[in-house]
């Protein structure tokens, strides 16, 4: 996945219920997140019907760099977004917890939805109770800086620099860099070496950083303006 840099500082809590206010849902979750850490939803639910509430169905809807981890229960689909709840009698509740990890840029929001689907026995159709959050980050545990220039003049080399950091006080592990440059672009160094621009870093101990450089010229008859892409992305393993 891509990394673009859980703490927690401070939690709200929203409570809404809905379908005939047969159940209400309570979410607890972080208002701040540094980007790369851990982020755990507490989500409760409630009958408030004097009847039982069945078929039970949990959907989340995630953000795009939020990556799911673990949950109190085990998801029905490979996607891992959809839990079958168990039912409720009159007055009882529930509760699951979320987790996973939420990557981000800095002073960006990421939004979260979380719906319930469910049926009362005395009826023959669903109703759904549904409540969100936003989160904002405002950190990243994993800065990238990326440096390259606006404007070059024609037979100019040009540098492009990264630079990673890793904030954390665990090792980051299973990194890659990769630049995708076109035909327009004529290699001059590479630091470190590496072939098709393509940069393995097998770990990044905590507070560390390491960074490539690359340099080059570019043939305006080519490609004016210059198309270039830099991404960074950590390849995950199963116990990660």
């Amino acid at each position: 996945f891509l990394l673009v840099g859980a703490t927690v500082a401070g939690f709200f809590i929203f409570d809404r219920g809905s379908g005939k206010d047969s159940l209400k849902v309570s979410l607890k979750g972080p208002k701040r997140h540094i980007a790369g850490e851990n982020i755990t939803w507490d989500l409760s639910y409630e009958n408030l019907d004097q009847v039982a509430l069945t078929n039970l169905e949990l959907v989340a809807e995630y953000p795009a760099g939020f990556y799911f981890e673990t949950a109190g229960i085990e998801p029905i689909n490979p996607e891992h977004t959809v839990w079958r709840l168990a039912d409720l009698v009159a007055g009882q509740s529930g509760a699951i917890a979320l987790s996973g990890q939420l990557y981000g840029e800095v002073d960006s929001k990421a939004d979260f939805n979380f719906i319930i689907h469910y049926r009362p026995a005395n009826f023959s159709s669903d109703f759904k109770a549904e409540i969100g959050a936003s989160v904002e980050i405002n950190d990243a545990l994993y800065p990238i800086t990326l440096t390259v220039p606006e404007k070059i003049n024609d037979g100019d080399e040009v540098e492009l620099k990264v630079v990673l950091e890793n904030k954390s006080e665990m090792a980051l592990e299973n990194i890659f860099f990769g630049f995708e440059l076109g035909q327009s672009f004529t290699k001059v160094s590479l630091t470190p070496t590496t072939t098709d621009y393509l940069w393995p870093i097998p770990k990044l101990e905590p507070k560390q950083k390491t960074e490539i450089i690359v340099k080059g010229k570019i043939d305006p008859a080519v490609a004016n303006p210059f198309p270039w892409r830099f991404r960074l992305w950590r390849e995950l393993t199963k116990n990660t």
